[in-house]
């Protein structure tokens, strides 16, 4: 795989990463209609709530996306794409297995002191937005798919070679 293919699916991967942030942050200001969708009562419907959860996992997965994008299109030596890309794919893992759980939880107990409506609204909100994942599955593939290709590769050769 070329450094330009990797690059691109980067870059890809990086979009769809800041669209289904986009999507999170959209949904605050269009959460009748969704929570509407799913069937919430008036009582769900009347309470405002912001999906934090979704929120915080797209910002995060967008800013790992985002530096290994700068790691990526930079002319960068070797041992740095390789530590780059394993200390990105070590926090990629770190969040989904133990911050992401944790984070739900306490996010979860946050919402709840407002009572079972609001967990009613937001548990609505956030069922939405599962759907996000339908961006954030190829994004993974995507960038997974890039770190590989980028740390098989001799740059120096490559960048002496497209000269």
């Amino acid at each position: 795989m070329s450094t330009k293919t990797c690059r691109t699916m980067q870059s890809i991967a990086f979009g769809l990463f800041a669209l289904a942030l986009l999507l999170c942050i959209a949904s605050i200001f269009l959460q009748t209609p969704l929570k509407r969708s799913v069937g919430l009562s008036e009582q769900g419907l009347a309470i405002h709530s912001i999906p934090y959860r979704s929120i915080l996992t797209c910002v995060i997965y967008t800013i790992l996306a985002l530096v290994w994008l700068l790691a990526a299109q930079g002319r960068t030596s070797h041992s740095t794409i390789m530590t780059t890309g394993i200390v990105l794919a070590i926090l990629f893992c770190a969040f989904d297995a133990i911050l992401l759980s944790t984070g739900s939880a306490l996010i979860t107990m946050f919402v709840s002191r407002q009572g079972v409506d609001a967990i009613a609204s937001n548990a609505a909100l956030e069922s939405v937005l599962s759907s996000i994942r339908v961006l954030i599955v190829p994004a993974k593939i995507l960038m997974f798919l890039s770190m590989g290709g980028m740390m098989g590769k001799d740059l120096s050769q490559e960048s002496s070679e497209s000269i």
